[in-house]
């Protein structure tokens, strides 16, 4: 009696300004090649998250669209967030 687990990717969506990358993707536990439970989830990325340890298909989305140009757009905007943060904090 084997117990498996297999992740497979299901969908990789981009969406918005900033490209945000979804990745929706099931968890399937086999017990004897027989699904005993299926879970699907969804994990989302941004321009300037580390993707090394995810899967190919959500690695070439992610640097097809995320150009030089939109990982300064997002941490431009991440930075002047920050501020405004900070600056409402201080008051």
């Amino acid at each position: 009696m084997a117990i498996t687990k297999e992740i497979k990717t299901v969908q990789v969506d981009v969406y918005g300004e900033y490209k945000i990358v979804q990745h929706a993707f099931e968890v399937i536990i086999k017990e004897d090649e027989n699904i005993i439970s299926t879970t699907r989830s969804r994990t989302s990325f941004h321009p300037t998250d580390d993707i090394s340890n995810e899967p190919d298909e959500v690695k070439e989305v992610a640097n097809a669209v995320w150009t030089d140009a939109i990982k300064k757009k997002w941490s431009d905007m991440m930075k002047a967030q920050e501020e405004e943060n900070k600056r409402l904090r201080e008051l």
